[in-house]
């Protein structure tokens, strides 16, 4: 409960700042803690300042490029997208943030950014509800577990040859660009996915859907168990089970194609045919589900009451859905 109070007055806190000066914030908290940084750079300033365990909670607006060396954080935006139903207001990370050293546990959410890992050693990373516009790795290093759920992945996932990936899930994404260059036989499984763009790689492929009529280059290793494809290709060599080929441009309720807008739902068109043996729809909406909102809560109203030497917090606040 102390945790959730502390988070709400992080919230709060950015909330009363951005209103009262019509800028950016960054707010870190510290075990009982909070500390607010102001303007473009405040992101990266309240990284600098962090310790490991530290909440970076971020307030609408545009940012600057950030650079984590060797701090396990937790870093919260108010959302990737403007969207007036849920109440999501986008948080922007402008420029290439850079994530390096030796990391535990990092989990981003709910922000637009790209990013390079170099030189990394990173036990967890989990990256959810955001807007990626690519991630690459660079140097060597290894990662033991890295989730990537219910992302908008405009740009590349690229591994690299000389980092060891022991674990890598990407689930109920979109992905506009290439996931390619992970080593061989890496642990890669990409699950109710939608995938505009081709593979290179010998990855498990489940319940995700090939949007793009294009020649698809996989591996002769790899294995493909209840997809769906656009286009009509013999995948011979490859391990396939309860696949639809040559749907064409009939995948999709909202429009043709694979391509992403901020309007798209990429509800499928025969959600009660095309099943995955896990028992739900192929596609984002099966599995766990996509979301594009963060699950920090929004603040409908705010006020702060200081009577003496206490200060006094009201608020109404709601998760978003």
């Amino acid at each position: 409960m102390k945790k959730f109070l502390l988070s709400m007055m992080a919230l709060g806190c950015m909330m009363a700042a951005q209103g009262q000066n019509d800028v950016v914030t960054a707010t870190l908290q510290h075990g009982n803690e909070l500390t607010v940084f102001k303007m473009a750079n405040a992101l990266n300033e309240a990284v600098n300042a962090a310790v490991d365990g530290d909440v970076i909670t971020l307030s609408e607006g545009t940012f600057n490029a950030f650079t984590i060396d060797g701090k396990s954080l937790t870093i919260y935006g108010a959302g990737f997208e403007n969207d007036d139903i849920t109440g999501t207001r986008a948080t922007q990370i402008n420029g290439q943030s850079y994530i390096q050293g030796t990391i535990s546990n990092l989990h981003i959410e709910g922000c637009s950014f790209g990013a390079s890992v170099s030189n990394c050693n990173i036990e967890s990373l989990r990256i959810q509800n955001c807007q990626i516009g690519g991630i690459g790795w660079s140097g060597s290093g290894s990662v033991l577990d890295m989730v990537l759920y219910s992302n908008v992945i405009t740009g590349n996932v690229w591994g690299n040859s000389n980092f060891q990936f022991n674990s890598v899930l990407i689930s109920n994404c979109y992905v506009g660009g290439t996931i390619a260059y992970f080593p061989t036989l890496s642990p890669v499984m990409i699950d109710h996915c939608v995938l505009n763009k081709n593979g290179y790689g010998i990855y498990y492929y489940s319940n995700s859907i090939f949007a793009k009529n294009d020649i698809y280059i996989l591996s002769s290793e790899t294995v493909v168990k209840n997809c769906i494809f656009y286009a009509n290709r013999n995948f011979d060599a490859i391990d396939q089970e309860n696949c639809y080929f040559g749907i064409g441009s009939n995948i999709f309720t909202d429009t043709d194609g694979g391509a992403y807008s901020a309007d798209r739902t990429f509800e499928i068109q025969q959600p009660d045919v095309w099943i995955g043996t896990d028992g739900t729809q192929i596609g984002l909406h099966g599995g766990q589900g996509w979301s594009k909102v963060p699950r920090i809560p929004v603040i409908k109203s705010l006020g702060l009451n200081v009577e003496g030497s206490s200060l006094k917090i009201n608020y109404e606040a709601e998760v978003r859905e």
